[in-house]
């Protein structure tokens, strides 16, 4: 029984693949998704209030969002309501306050959604020092590969396009994830 599981372990290590650095071409690739000028966006966010979902639109050239949020299994009326967002305020069905830089789970995703785009693209030989391919897949029928970076995780189409950005968040054990479509 024993020489059986190992064999089982081992044909399974043997068939995962490698974690690696990305090739050129996919270093290419990965360099431009922070280019992306605008996004329709579904957002999946564990806070300590329960699981905030945001749909909606970010305009990542202007640093802008507007979405709908609702808090899963809330129904009261802070759950429920039109999210807008810069780089330095949030606005929730009519109150307005400042985004908080302190680790909230919302707010930093709020604030790393803002920050993404950049006028250019990244350097690629840099990309290939700090982040690692992972493996490729399929995310909702569109091929991708996924990279990782640090607390952030990129699935990438083949076209260059961000596809899903997973931040790992401090003090959560899932992260965000936002789902995006180009």
């Amino acid at each position: 029984m024993t020489k059986y599981l190992v064999m089982v372990l081992l044909l399974a290590a043997c068939g995962a693949p490698d974690s690696r650095p990305p090739s050129p071409a996919e270093a290419q690739r990965l360099a431009h998704i922070r280019s992306m000028p605008a996004a329709a966006i579904t957002a999946r966010v564990p806070t300590g209030a329960g699981v905030v979902v945001l749909t909606g639109r970010v305009d990542f050239a202007n640093r802008v969002g507007d979405t709908t949020m609702t808090t899963e299994g809330r129904t009261d009326p802070a759950a429920t309501g039109l999210l807008h967002w810069d780089r330095t305020e949030l606005t929730f069905q009519g109150w307005t306050r400042p985004l908080r830089r302190d680790g909230s789970e919302l707010d930093t995703t709020l604030l790393l959604l803002a920050s993404l785009h950049t006028a250019g693209p990244d350097d690629p030989a840099a990309l290939r020092r700090t982040v690692t391919w992972l493996r490729s897949t399929q995310l909702n029928g569109t091929p991708v590969d996924v990279f990782q970076g640090d607390h952030l995780t990129y699935w990438v189409d083949p076209a260059g396009n961000l596809r899903r950005l997973e931040a790992h968040l401090a003090g959560n054990s899932a992260p965000a994830v936002v789902d995006v479509t180009p």
